[in-house]
């Protein structure tokens, strides 16, 4: 296990337990460092505010550079009595993923797919697979920053096997305030949520166990991306991502069944692809989708992943996006405005999904022993974002 700590590429640094250091900093220190006033890091803190984005980005990466740690009591704690005590309030966070996933690297080019990568703890810990889970990561990122406003530190556990019985041991250690699981959907994670004995949180998890859960609302983000394809005058309009595989996804799709309804569009069942996530197996379902001579004009896609594949199917058959074409993701992930056209997408505030799910898990621990949990679903709401991939219809296509 591991303390957090993170770079300004959003990579892991870690290092072991017993290695970790804290620095005492002031809030006027923080300001001299990234170049604002002691009131807008005051601000950025407490959410009390506006904050331009990227001056609390730039904050809340030197707060974790420093291990900053406010001062709550009034009085500035000090020395390493201060840093000690801070250190024994920690929060488990376990970070899953199992499946295989495709490496992204930035060249001249553009966006580059590497081949499949069976996930380990060591590659998912590399920098250089850092583009490749951005998603997750700013989930852990807001969750880290949430964490030291309460005086807490996070101990990262990088999982991919969740039937290792070492798990359970390590997550009902004693103690830690709460548990906070992100990652990857699996069958699996039930029977590691009904174990977990500490307050528990899920980060984009949708489960119907009676757990506290913080995710997106994935109706009102789909509703969103169908009126603006609507709005450019698109009524051939196609799906892109697997619906049988994750909840999040068959919302989706679900979201877009219920749209096309309403405008009296039918969901034609040539123009949706199922199949794997994955950019490049995306990128071959598509382009059967768009070799059809009666194909779409604008394709609402699941995820960044599969709308990022969208764009390489149609430029493999020389298909223009947006001019022929849209194409609109949903995620926003880092390499969304990386490709060629950059993605028109949903932005999902993933870093505060990470802080909701640090103040769900603060009033867990803090509520009375023995108190009935019935479970408490937090639904942020996706904004959209228009970049280069999505245009009016082809003339003459808006029948």
């Amino acid at each position: 296990m591991y303390f957090v700590n993170w770079c300004n590429l959003h990579c892991y640094r870690v290092a072991q337990v017993r290695n970790i250091s804290s620095m005492v900093m002031t809030a006027a220190e923080i300001g001299r460092l990234v170049g604002c006033s002691t009131a807008t890091v005051s601000r950025a803190i407490n959410n009390s505010g506006s904050v331009a984005p990227e001056t609390r980005d730039a904050i809340f990466r030197m707060l974790r550079e420093t291990q900053y740690v406010p001062q709550r009591t009034g009085r500035r704690r000090k020395g390493r009595a201060a840093a000690s005590a801070s250190s024994t309030r920690l929060v488990h966070i376990l970070y899953h993923r199992h499946s295989p996933f495709e490496p992204l690297t930035v060249g001249q080019g553009g966006v580059n797919v590497g081949p499949l990568h069976r996930a380990t703890q060591s590659n998912l810990r590399s920098p250089r697979f850092g583009l490749a889970d951005s998603f997750w990561r700013s989930i852990i990122d807001g969750a880290v920053a949430e964490l030291a406003c309460w005086d807490h530190k996070a101990v990262l556990d990088i999982n991919t096997d969740l039937k290792s019985p070492q798990l359970i041991s390590d997550l009902n250690e004693p103690g830690k305030e709460g548990v906070l699981i992100v990652g990857e959907a699996s069958e699996e994670l039930r029977e590691i949520v009904a174990k977990c004995r500490h307050p528990l949180v899920l980060a984009d998890h949708i489960y119907d166990q009676t757990h506290d859960v913080v995710t997106v609302d994935n109706l009102a983000g789909i509703s969103t991306a169908f009126d603006h394809i609507y709005s450019l005058g698109h009524r051939r309009i196609g799906f892109v991502g697997r619906v049988d595989s994750n909840f999040a996804y068959a919302e989706r799709f679900n979201a877009f069944s219920m749209k096309m309804a309403s405008h009296s569009l039918p969901v034609r069942t040539e123009w949706v692809y199922e199949g794997y996530s994955h950019i490049e197996a995306a990128a071959a379902g598509v382009k059967k989708i768009l070799s059809r001579a009666d194909r779409p004009t604008a394709l609402i896609c699941s995820s960044d992943c599969v709308a990022i594949g969208a764009l390489r199917a149609a430029t493999s058959l020389g298909i223009a996006v947006p001019e022929e074409l849209s194409i609109i993701g949903f995620d926003d992930i880092d390499a969304a405005s990386l490709v060629t056209p950059p993605l028109t997408t949903l932005h999902v505030p993933a870093a505060e999904i990470g802080r909701q799910s640090v103040r769900l898990l603060m009033i867990q621990a803090r509520s009375p022993v023995g108190s009935q949990r019935i479970g408490c679903r937090v639904r942020l709401v996706p904004r959209l974002v228009i970049r280069g991939s999505t245009g009016p219809a082809p003339a003459g296509d808006k029948s």
